[in-house]
């Protein structure tokens, strides 16, 4: 349990590691899928006729 734990706190600071290790053209695919998903969550998933 404690294994588990100390993994999950680790978490922030590896994934931050690793953005800190990304080039300019990694940095555009990011930015690419992380404006494909906040479009598709601005859009919604449900029908509009459902409302």
């Amino acid at each position: 349990m404690q294994y588990l734990t100390e993994r999950l706190n680790n978490v922030p600071g590896d994934t931050w590691r690793w953005f800190n290790t990304l080039s300019r053209d990694e940095w555009m695919i990011v930015l690419a899928a992380v404006t494909v998903l906040g479009f598709l969550c601005m859009r919604g998933f449900g029908s509009r006729s459902s409302y």
